[in-house]
């Protein structure tokens, strides 16, 4: 999966995705209000009906950014780490960071997920425009 960070006038974050499933490429787009603390947005997701507060915990830019997300829905919090790469295979040390992140955000073990790599990278997708 990549991903692309691009702060727009320093009020908003805009995260596009492109993503592969089952051999199909497809583009998500979110923009995210920026709040007072730095690395931290805040966006309601028109499509899955919830709240995100969501803060880029770490990023190098040619290679990573780690995001941790709070999403909640009818007073129930859930929480989503994700880990972006612009390669399709993350090193195992960083893949190990992810782990231990997620463990210690309350991710317990058995629910975290490092998919494999499909063998391709989808540059060119499907646009699909979330409102958030």
């Amino acid at each position: 999966m990549l991903l692309f960070f691009i702060l727009l006038l320093t009020l908003s974050l805009w995260k596009k995705t492109t993503r592969t499933a089952d051999g199909s490429c497809w583009r998500a787009t979110h923009v995210a209000k920026k709040t007072d603390t730095p690395g931290r947005f805040i966006f309601h997701s028109h499509v899955w009906n919830d709240d995100n507060d969501m803060r880029i915990v770490e990023v190098v830019y040619d290679n990573y950014a780690l995001a941790h997300t709070i999403k909640t829905k009818n007073g129930v919090q859930l929480v989503l780490n994700k880990l972006y790469s612009r390669t399709t295979q993350a090193s195992n040390d960083l893949q190990q960071k992810f782990r231990q992140f997620s463990l210690d955000t309350g991710v317990l073990a058995e629910n975290i997920l490092i998919l494999p790599p499909n063998g391709h990278i989808c540059l060119q997708g499907r646009q699909r425009t979330l409102l958030v």
